[in-house]
C-alpha cells in the first residue's frame, strides 16, 4: 500500500507544475525589470510578481523611493533583498488588477558634504500594463 501511495504522491506533484499543451510557457525572466528597462512599456499578467534591480549610476546617490504610481494595479510587495549589496536597490510589485501604473525612483547627484552641488535629480520610470 505505501509504495502505491508514494507513486500517486509523485505523479500528483509532477503534474502540479505542469502547463496547458496549448499554453506557451512565459519567457524566462519576464518578471525581471533592470535599469536597461528604463522608459518602456511592459506587459505582465495579473497575478505576476515583478523585481525591479537598479544598480547606482556613476556619480549619483543609490536609487531612492522605489514605487509604484497605482497600489491598487500594482502594490509592492516586502522584499528582504532590499538592502541585500550596497549601490543596489531592489524591490517587487505584485500585479493585482488589471490597468496601467508606472513604477519610478530617483537618485541625485553624489557631492561631497559641505561642496556646492546642483539640485539635479536623475529619474528612472517604466509603464507596466497588468492584463
Amino acid at each position: 500500500m505505501r509504495p502505491l501511495l508514494t507513486a500517486v504522491l509523485a505523479v500528483a506533484l509532477l503534474a502540479c507544475g505542469s502547463a496547458s499543451p496549448g499554453a506557451p510557457p512565459p519567457p524566462a525572466g519576464a518578471s525581471d525589470i533592470s535599469d536597461a528597462d528604463a522608459g518602456r512599456t511592459l506587459t505582465f499578467h495579473l497575478g505576476e510578481r515583478i523585481s525591479v534591480t537598479l544598480h547606482q549610476q556613476p556619480g549619483f546617490q543609490p536609487w531612492s523611493g522605489l514605487d509604484s504610481s497605482d497600489h491598487a494595479v500594482l502594490a509592492p510587495v516586502v522584499d528582504t533583498r532590499n538592502a541585500a549589496a550596497r549601490g543596489v536597490t531592489m524591490g517587487t510589485f505584485e500585479a493585482r488588477s488589471a490597468g496601467e501604473a508606472q513604477i519610478s525612483a530617483n537618485a541625485g547627484l553624489d557631492c561631497s558634504p559641505g561642496a556646492a552641488c546642483a539640485m539635479l535629480l536623475r529619474v528612472w520610470s517604466v509603464t507596466v500594463e497588468v492584463v
